[in-house]
């Protein structure tokens, strides 16, 4: 890149919607496919010659970062660590407080690239990202992220964008009518706003203030990113949209993280069926077509029946006559016999009764 820039990524969510995992281990530190989800983003940010790196988390998770990424220098970046003083859900600041909170600790006059930490897109062209951003002289960038499941937009906030690439509106989390109402009138495309931006510091010392001190105004938290956005919009901001193709999905809900597990499986190992050599795996077992991962001293029984995408970890075992499709077995989960595992997560440790069937997106 011509200039250096810096990243900002907010990792203070406590991960309640992916709990019991997240009791144990915090989300960034959530594997897929053995790597945690913040390792992607750090990958692609030193890809894209973005070598330092600020990370903003609540004093509860912040000692288990330390530990994990140091300083940086392992990855090859410099860490910085901002402390949010929140030990708990309902003390925590929100995402934009979180920004507000971290703000006097940032360079005065330089960009940065505001990154949530539930989003995985281990493709994403940072590069590129703010190449585009730097093009034009806007308060923010947006990444936008074309999504045909209309049914889904009102999880995530939705741009609509002019010809110039200009957001010209933007709606957090719409209901489904108005999602339907964008897609037959102004918007060409169905696009969603993730969690990936390029912000001045305009953006950072003159919005960022303004909504903090309108939300608190009235006795909210200054929680959601995509509702300052819309609030931009009302003050005369202007604001770019950058639309891109590679995968993306928010790893915030057990559906989210597995896709995400999913995907990486494809691309890595496609049909194959990979299996560590201590583990042992019943000559009745049936392993079809991959990707399938066995990891090391896992224990596979007889008639057991192993569909694709479905990892197992480390020393985990699945008992006699089991099902397991589509789903992540943590280390040293116990699942009995005659299960039937379709989609889910089986946490660390967890033992699963004989007989039982767990239903897709659940973890047990």
């Amino acid at each position: 890149m011509s200039s250096e820039i810096k990243a900002l990524i907010l990792a203070g969510g406590f991960g309640t919607r992916l709990r019991p995992l997240t009791d144990h281990t915090p989300k960034p530190l959530l594997p897929i496919v053995g790597k945690p989800v913040l390792t992607y983003s750090l990958e692609r940010l030193k890809t894209a010659g973005i070598r330092n790196v600020v990370i903003s988390v609540n004093s509860a998770l912040a000692e288990q970062l330390k530990e994990h990424y140091g300083n940086g220098a392992r990855h090859g970046l410099k860490i910085k660590y901002i402390v949010e003083p929140a030990d708990a859900e309902e003390a925590k600041f929100g995402a934009v407080g979180a920004i507000s909170y971290a703000t006097p600790y940032l360079e005065r006059n330089e960009d940065y690239v505001l990154i949530g930490s539930d989003n995985f897109a281990p493709a994403f062209d940072f590069a590129h990202f703010v190449s585009a951003h730097r093009k034009r002289s806007y308060d923010a960038t947006v990444a936008l992220y074309s999504m045909d499941m209309c049914d889904m937009h009102s999880q995530f906030g939705m741009a609509v964008i002019n010809k110039a690439g200009r957001i010209v509106r933007f709606q957090e989390k719409p209901k489904i009518a108005a999602c339907i109402a964008s897609k037959s009138g102004v918007a060409s495309k169905s696009l969603i706003s993730t969690c990936y931006y390029v912000v001045t510091p305009k953006f950072l010392q003159e919005h960022v203030p303004r909504y903090v001190e309108e939300k608190r105004r009235v006795g909210q938290k200054p929680d959601n990113l995509g509702e300052i956005f819309e609030k931009m919009i009302e003050w005369g901001a202007t604001i770019n949209g950058y639309v891109f193709k590679d995968f993306w999905i928010d790893i915030g809900k057990p559906a989210g993280y597995l896709k995400a597990n999913h995907y990486v499986m494809g691309a890595e190992f496609g049909e194959r069926v990979m299996v560590d050599p201590t583990a042992v795996v019943s000559p009745l077992a049936k392993l079809g077509k991959g990707p399938v991962i066995v990891r090391a001293r896992a224990k596979i029984g007889a008639n057991v029946v192993i569909q694709p995408f479905t990892e197992i970890g480390e020393g985990a075992s699945i008992g006699r006559g089991s099902s397991v499709s589509a789903s992540m077995i943590f280390p040293n989960a116990v699942v009995g016999r005659n299960c039937t595992l379709d989609e889910c997560i089986i946490d660390s440790g967890k033992k699963v009764e004989n007989g039982t069937r767990v239903e897709r997106h659940s973890i047990y």
